[in-house]
């Protein structure tokens, strides 16, 4: 069964499979169903004060930015404190690793460079803001 496989492992094992049936390999083409959240390279959950908190499916092997997350997420909902919004990341030891991003930065701003790089595991948390 390849439902549980990732595209490129699900393909590899179709290949093998009917191998001894065909001259030339052949062309596999596959569609995806994406469930709860978990695409293709992998997701990362969003939490807190967004408007749809969960999973958000990385779009790519390289991760997706901060901002595409939020996006996915739905965007920050009106009680959100974006001046920081935490994320946490597993690292090669194992530890959490916790970074606090003033995401009003990015826009405000103008620097990018607050625009972080998230990866599949990736937890990011938009606490509320206190009136």
């Amino acid at each position: 069964e390849v439902s549980a496989l990732r595209l490129h492992a699900a393909r590899k094992v179709i290949a093998k499979k009917y191998r001894p049936y065909y001259v030339n390999a052949p062309v596999i083409m596959l569609s995806m169903v994406e469930t709860a959240g978990v695409g293709e390279y992998g997701r990362i959950t969003v939490m807190g004060h967004v408007s749809r908190p969960g999973s958000v499916p990385l779009a790519g092997a390289r991760g997706m930015k901060l901002s595409a997350a939020i996006q996915g997420a739905g965007g920050f909902s009106k009680s959100a404190k974006k001046s920081d919004v935490r994320v946490t990341r597993t690292d090669n030891y194992g530890r959490k690793v916790q970074t606090s991003v003033d995401f009003d930065a990015i826009g405000r701003g103008g620097s990018a460079s607050a625009d972080i790089q998230l990866f599949n595991g990736d937890v990011v948390y938009v606490p509320e803001r206190v009136f």
